[in-house]
């Protein structure tokens, strides 16, 4: 059944994020499908989509839903794989302009920037959804605003460390 839904679908509307984003949760093992079979339908979504369609950030959305209950999941973050996802979504939202799901796709982003330790980075998506707080990571969350928010938290303060290095001790004179 959900094939024949889905050939329709695609029929009707071939790169539209919120329909393959939902046939993902579908494919994942905590619905009707494995690891797998989430992470290739998140594969061929993103291999033909248009720029700005956001289905380049299919696959790390497909990472997250099947690395998420692993206790060092953060780890992952920084592999060669997922900086590869990230740098994909990164250059797919700068041509998304408004779409309807660019604030969901910058709340992971954001994430993974942080957890990579590119605070500066992770930076300009926090400060683009701020306010909103539903979007994953967090929904996952006990608390989500207060995960949002301590990792918000972490990457200003990283930035503010980084620039206090930087900065000449004071009574040095300016060259």
């Amino acid at each position: 059944m959900m094939r024949e839904l889905w050939g329709e679908l695609v029929a009707r509307a071939p790169h539209h994020f919120d329909a393959h984003y939902s046939a993902l949760q579908y494919w994942s093992r905590k619905w009707r499908g494995t690891d797998k079979l989430a992470r290739e339908f998140a594969r061929t979504a993103a291999a033909d989509a248009p720029a700005g369609s956001l289905l380049a950030a299919l696959p790390l959305f497909a990472w997250y839903e099947t690395t998420m209950h692993d206790d060092y999941a953060y780890l992952h973050c920084t592999s060669p794989q997922v900086r590869s996802m990230v740098a994909a979504a990164v250059e797919d939202m700068e041509q998304a302009g408004g779409h309807p799901a660019l604030p969901r796709v910058q709340h992971l982003v954001a994430h993974c920037l942080h957890e990579q330790g590119r605070h500066r980075e992770a930076l300009r998506y926090f400060r683009a959804v701020d306010g909103w707080v539903d979007g994953v990571p967090w929904r996952y969350r006990p608390l989500a605003r207060f995960a949002y928010r301590g990792a918000r938290t972490a990457a200003v303060r990283a930035v503010v460390a980084e620039r206090l290095r930087r900065r000449p001790p004071v009574g040095t004179p300016a060259p």
